[in-house]
């Protein structure tokens, strides 16, 4: 199957000025995704961006894409920045069977997570990489401390075994990626990733918590 890999990497960011490419570990955050990406063996590899200072970082070995004002805009999905870069690239390569999206934002997900999403994609499937719900959902409260869900008669040996979204690894078929609004529209199939890779950078404290991983993954690495 022909799969691209499309990595949406937009400029604009409100609680991480930049984010895409703040400093992370000694290289911009998004390159550790492009990194990761260029060990698994895809086709073409598209880093899309509006940013120029991001365009400009992104490596020859990689594809370039220039995003456009609407798929940057805070309206815009993940799936219309995917399918802006899809068609762009179609154009010259043909027709794809799928897209696998790798989000900048999760910069400790290795090329070994991407396998073994890819190993699941069978071309009609969503495969969505996934981590360990460590919490009772129903646990969850507002900062006015009214509870988020309904608590009466729940008990922890109810909870069944949860995972969420990681926010780093999903591979769609063409035909899903064409017609639906969300990945939620149909039933997944799931690869669960280590909790310590499965960190998605949206603030301070995500960004302060994975370098703290990252100064440990990369000081165990050192002594393999």
């Amino acid at each position: 199957m022909r799969i691209l890999c499309a990595i949406p990497a937009r400029g604009g960011s409100k609680r991480i000025p930049h984010k895409n490419r703040v400093d992370f570990a000694g290289k911009p955050l998004f390159l550790w995704t492009v990194y990761a990406a260029l060990k698994c063996s895809f086709e073409r590899i598209v880093v899309g961006t509006d940013d120029d200072v991001l365009f400009s970082q992104i490596p020859g070995s990689v594809s370039a894409h220039r995003r456009g004002a609407e798929s940057c805009s805070d309206s815009a999905t993940v799936l219309d920045a995917t399918r802006e870069m899809l068609f762009a690239y179609e154009r010259t390569d043909g027709k794809y069977d799928g897209v696998c999206i790798l989000l900048p934002t999760a910069p400790l997900r290795t090329s070994h997570d991407i396998l073994r999403c890819l190993e699941r994609f069978d071309g009609k499937n969503i495969v969505m990489a996934v981590s360990h719900y460590n919490l009772p959902p129903w646990q969850a409260l507002t900062l006015n401390g009214v509870p988020f869900w309904d608590t009466a008669d729940r008990k922890g040996q109810q909870v069944p075994d949860l995972v969420c979204d990681a926010g780093s690894v999903y591979i769609i078929n063409r035909d899903d990626l064409m017609n639906l609004k969300t990945l939620y529209s149909k039933e997944l199939s799931l690869v669960e990733i280590p909790i310590e890779r499965a960190v998605d950078i949206d603030d301070e404290n995500t960004l302060s918590l994975a370098r703290t991983l990252a100064r440990g993954l990369l000081y165990e690495a050192s002594y393999r």
